[in-house]
């Protein structure tokens, strides 16, 4: 997508307040069953004579997760997560719009430790289950013990996610507030 496109995307959802993602279920039964949503064809999400901007948030993928709070608490820093899903429209503005901007990339870079979880995706279901999210994109700033400082559920702007990672870190910092 072109960038004026993404920004009328996001400038959309944020008039609707924070999008999110929640997967359908079915009430039909006593239970309620998480029913998949059909795969969107490749034409659907993304054009295939527009490419995409690359992340410049240096994200490690979902298997990385444990290691990357062991690192974290082993330098004391914070770790950022990105939880989302491959049909989740509000996670793929933010890939293309918040995750793309050289100034945020830039924050998150230097005072987090970066991972992207697809919460339907092997290990990515336990993370899922683990952090209890659900709905997408779930953001989560979390200590290296894995204890959750920040959340926000839904697409976010820049400066609104820069906001939340500086409270992260001040939280770090004072942690009997």
């Amino acid at each position: 997508m072109k960038t004026y496109q993404i920004v009328a995307l996001f400038s959309i959802s944020l008039l609707f307040g924070a999008a999110a993602c929640t997967p359908k279920t079915n009430k039909s039964t006593s239970t309620a069953t998480v029913v998949k949503p059909k795969p969107a064809t490749p034409a659907k999400t993304v054009p295939k004579t527009e490419k995409t901007r690359p992340m410049l948030v240096d994200f490690r993928q979902t298997d990385e997760l444990e290691s990357v709070l062991k690192r974290a608490k082993a330098e004391n820093k914070l770790v950022f997560v990105d939880f989302y899903t491959s049909w989740c429209m509000p996670c793929k503005i933010m890939e293309q719009g918040a995750f793309v901007d050289y100034d945020l990339a830039d924050f998150m870079n230097k005072n987090f430790l970066n991972v992207r979880v697809n919460a339907e995706d092997g290990i990515g279901k336990t993370h899922k289950n683990n952090f209890l999210v659900f709905a997408y994109p779930t953001l989560l700033f979390l200590n290296g013990d894995g204890t959750e400082l920040m959340r926000n559920e839904g697409s976010c702007s820049i400066e609104d996610l820069k906001k939340m990672g500086r409270k992260a870190l001040w939280k770090q910092k004072n942690p009997q507030n």
